[in-house]
């Protein structure tokens, strides 16, 4: 008897030694993810990063709104049901030696190989929740193009009950291609910074990052003049009510990133804005950076009122901005930052509003069909 079980123990050592491999390979591989996301979820940043300060599922929603890692996942679900065919393949054939080896805690060992063949398909539903995730919530429509979408109530997106409309003023959609490097950032109280998806967008131009001082300045107006395709236009700029983005409008002035884009989109039901400050022309373009909101529960969103657009993410005010022609308190959420007013040339948006929009996106939301670009804009300190 004691033969035998000489002659079995090679081969069930032999056994252990590839099963121990096999197990701690396919661990690391399958759970060192998922722990990174974890430690991960516990960061309140914007950018996904250390120090940990404080639970939020922000990782999570980021996930379900970028398009690039979204893409990535369709892709991946592929590979992911070929990883569970052969894990099964693989554990299958792991699992007839077991039977057959004399091996001490056998059960221990079978939960030890069927936990990994388990893992492929857990992951691949982790995947499939996050798609539909994105799917009904409408997320799987570009989240660039929803981070010029002035309120919840909007949507740029096209909807079923869109009506036709007139034919709005062709213009071309610009691209900006860009030397591949690693995004940055500024330390101070604005904290405009970059990501991966902004630098990687052909539709973000690179204009750098604007001044950071601290403290920020939030004294004193600035007059910015537009000179547009259907007449001059002036705005003056409160750094009060929202000292960050005047400070960066600024900047892309003086950057020239607002010359020659055309404003893309009309709404004339529920909220009564032009939106404009596009360099793309299309709704998904800014510069390669963003920065907060500065809206608070007393932002006035009047006739005249120049606002900063956002997305329904937080951080993410760029260059897009929107001249209401008509009060839109009732339809516009308190989340937009309040930058201005339009002291001169408000008929000329009223015009362009008055001519009306394709309903490219909703009824009464689209592209003005009387457009306007900007051709030029210069500011002046007060």
């Amino acid at each position: 008897m004691s033969d035998d079980l000489q002659a079995v123990n090679p081969r069930a050592r032999l056994f252990r030694i590839i099963l121990s491999f096999y197990g701690v390979g396919i661990y690391i591989f399958l759970f060192a993810p998922i722990a990174v996301m974890i430690l991960l979820s516990f960061n309140t940043s914007r950018v996904v990063g250390f120090p940990m300060a404080g639970f939020t599922t922000d990782w999570y929603l980021r996930l379900a709104n970028d398009t690039v890692i979204l893409n990535a996942l369709e892709k991946s679900l592929i590979v992911a049901f070929w990883v569970t065919v052969l894990s099964t393949v693989i554990g299958t054939m792991a699992a007839f030696p077991l039977v057959r080896a004399n091996i001490k805690n056998r059960g221990g060992v079978r939960v030890f190989i069927t936990l990994p063949i388990m893992m492929p398909g857990l992951l691949i539903g982790v995947a499939i929740l996050v798609l539909a995730t994105n799917v009904f919530s409408g997320s799987h429509k570009s989240a660039a193009s929803r981070s010029a979408t002035p309120s919840a109530s909007a949507s740029s997106s096209p909807s079923a009950s869109a009506s036709p409309g007139p034919t709005a003023s062709p213009f071309a959609t610009a691209t900006f291609a860009k030397d591949s490097r690693k995004p940055r950032s500024t330390s101070g109280p604005c904290k405009y910074a970059e990501t991966s998806t902004s630098l990687s967008s052909p539709y973000t131009k690179d204009v750098g990052l604007p001044p950071d001082p601290n403290p920020t300045p939030k004294t004193g107006t600035v007059t910015v003049s537009l000179t547009t395709s259907q007449g001059p236009l002036t705005m003056t700029l409160d750094r009060a009510g929202a000292p960050c983005a005047v400070q960066s409008f600024v900047y892309l002035v003086k950057k020239g990133l607002f010359n020659n884009s055309t404003c893309p989109r009309l709404t004339t039901s529920g909220i009564y804005v032009l939106q404009c400050g596009d360099p793309s022309n299309t709704q998904n373009g800014g510069p390669t950076y963003n920065y907060k909101q500065e809206a608070t529960s007393k932002s006035d969103y009047g006739t005249g009122v120049v606002a900063m657009a956002h997305s329904d993410q937080p951080n993410s005010t760029g260059s897009q901005f929107f001249i209401i022609y008509k009060d839109s308190n009732t339809g516009l959420q308190k989340s937009y930052s309040v930058i201005g007013k339009v002291t001169k040339g408000l008929d000329v948006v009223t015009k362009v509003a008055n001519g009306g929009s394709d309903n490219a996106n909703a009824s009464g939301d689209g592209k003005p069909v009387l457009g306007l670009t900007i051709k030029s804009a210069t500011t002046t300190a007060a």
